[in-house]
């Protein structure tokens, strides 16, 4: 018996969460988004030219996604 409510509360817990988050993001969103990728190989540019280029994108709505091997970047920006 007390296996089974276990179980159920774990349940309830499961679908509380997800229903939170899911009211918290969004579910219907209506968002369009561009994407862009950036490659810097080892040594092509400065630290400080690097910065400056990501700094410009971030000036006209890019956002940092992720970096990837320390090389490739990706960013999105909504469409208007």
């Amino acid at each position: 018996m007390k296996k089974y409510i276990s179980i159920i509360l774990v349940v309830v817990m499961a679908l509380s969460i997800t229903l939170y988050i899911t009211a918290c993001t969004g579910s219907e969103s209506t968002d369009h988004w561009e994407y862009k990728v950036l490659f810097r190989p080892e040594g092509y540019s400065s630290h400080e030219e690097i910065e400056k280029e990501l700094n410009d994108l971030g000036e006209d709505g890019w956002e940092l996604v992720i970096l990837y091997d320390y090389h490739t970047y990706y960013f999105k920006r909504k469409l208007p």
